[in-house]
């Protein structure tokens, strides 16, 4: 099939990123710079969201009002941030719903140019705000209790293995923390890579799945002074990754999101991707059309669901139109 092949992946990840102004790496990975204004404000809007996402009986207490002291908030008070994920990912929630929807306004208007517009078809499942230490990371906690082919992000994987579309585009966005001790890692893809056999991989033989697909050595030092600050990096399901934490006492905060480009008619048939992560997807248009907001209520604000590897729907919220 001919979307087995790594030649297939670069040469359709290289059609959807054919901008100048960013570098490709590997064929399968792309460094965008933003401008700064934009960066400074996304950081902005990041903090104010997650400083709304305590419980709001904290807000009775004086909260900081300068970046800094926001940040320090933050890292101090973690245990007290209820709707943090064990994996780190922040919860929206109904007290943090105007914040986050000023951010995903200004993250999801970064795709809006002449490159992209046209490209993405599905963002799948609103955007991801995460902070990645050591605490909520570890490559050996509760692997054996879980089904899933991994659990912790340290344990490298595609996204496709938890239910995202293999057809499916990652983007992140580092926005504070130490990234020089506390980063993602990839791994490049053999020359012999077949998509349908790394997507078939069972917890029995994935440690094989990698070793026959991908090269052992991690391909970060082909574009280290890329992985920096402001820089926008966006990168191909196929292409491996995980968290490396090399200071346990590090952090990292970041923006993390997967689109789905337009399929054609051969590719939508084979496209992999679980039932309860298509109730996620919302359209581009949707959430670049500065006509909608996601509405997060009340009633759910003390529920969680696990993802469960793509076994459940994540959040819930309805989509709103505004008059």
């Amino acid at each position: 099939m001919e979307f087995n092949s790594l030649e297939y992946r670069k040469k359709r990840f290289k059609k959807i990123f054919s901008n100048k102004n960013s570098n490709n790496y590997l064929g399968l990975i792309n460094f965008n710079k933003l401008d700064t204004e934009i960066y400074k404000k996304l950081q902005d809007q990041c903090l104010d969201f997650i400083i709304a996402s305590f419980d709001p009986k904290i807000k009775k207490i004086n909260l900081p009002q300068d970046n800094d002291e926001k940040l320090k908030f933050i890292i101090k008070n973690l245990k007290e941030l209820y709707s943090m994920t064990p994996n780190g990912f922040i919860v929206p929630k109904s007290h943090s719903n105007k914040e986050y929807n000023a951010l995903i306004d200004t993250f999801y208007s970064l795709f809006d140019t002449k490159e992209l517009r046209n490209v993405i078809k599905y963002w799948q499942e609103p955007l991801g705000i995460c902070i990645k230490s050591y605490a909520n990371d570890r490559p050996d906690l509760e692997v054996e209790k879980s089904s899933r082919l991994y659990h912790q992000t340290s344990n490298a994987h595609i996204e496709s293995w938890a239910g995202y579309s293999n057809f499916g585009v990652n983007t992140l966005l580092p926005l504070f923390g130490d990234i020089k001790k506390n980063y993602t890692e990839f791994f490049e893809p053999k020359e012999n890579y077949n998509d349908l056999e790394v997507n078939s991989a069972t917890k029995k033989n994935i440690n094989q799945i990698k070793a026959k697909n991908y090269n052992e050595k991690p391909a970060n030092p082909a574009f280290k002074n890329e992985y920096a600050f402001g820089n926008l990096i966006c990168w191909d399901n196929c292409l491996l990754h995980r968290t490396a934490i090399e200071d346990k006492n590090s952090y990292r905060l970041f923006i993390v999101n997967q689109f789905i480009p337009y399929l054609s008619r051969k590719e939508s048939k084979a496209n992999i991707n679980s039932k309860y992560r298509k109730l996620g997807q919302l359209t581009h248009n949707i959430l670049s059309s500065k006509k909608h907001i996601l509405k997060f209520s009340k009633i759910n604000d003390r529920r969680f669901k696990s993802t469960l590897g793509g076994k459940r729907d994540a959040y819930n919220y309805n989509v709103m139109k505004l008059k």
